[in-house]
């Protein structure tokens, strides 16, 4: 790629997702990703054992998502070829990933 004083690049952080939902309307599809970790809070004398959930939603077009899902089916084969094939989740071997089903609103 040539020089362009005008060109950026970020990389946002890392995210690590132990849960997921996908929400929708006509227009758009939200992936969105959370994290939920326990935290133990000091509050004045006593600890105080609190959740805390993060997400990151991610907005597509339906035509964005189809993309993403024929990407990820393509990898994923790729990585099976490769490294055996991944469990499905609920199995003993897996790791126990928590999906929402996917909702036709955006709440």
């Amino acid at each position: 790629m040539a020089d362009n004083d005008n060109f950026r690049s970020k990389t946002g952080s890392s995210f690590s997702a132990d849960g997921f939902a996908v929400v929708f309307r006509k227009d758009k599809m939200v992936l969105d990703f959370k994290n939920t970790v326990p935290r133990l809070d000091q509050v004045g004398e006593n600890k105080k054992r609190t959740m805390v959930s993060e997400h990151q939603p991610i907005l597509l077009t339906p035509e964005r998502a189809k993309a993403l899902k024929k990407l990820l089916e393509g990898n994923i084969k790729k990585y099976e070829e490769k490294h055996g094939e991944i469990p499905e989740p609920g199995t003993e071997k897996s790791e126990d990933i928590q999906s929402d089903q996917s909702h036709d609103y955006i709440a």
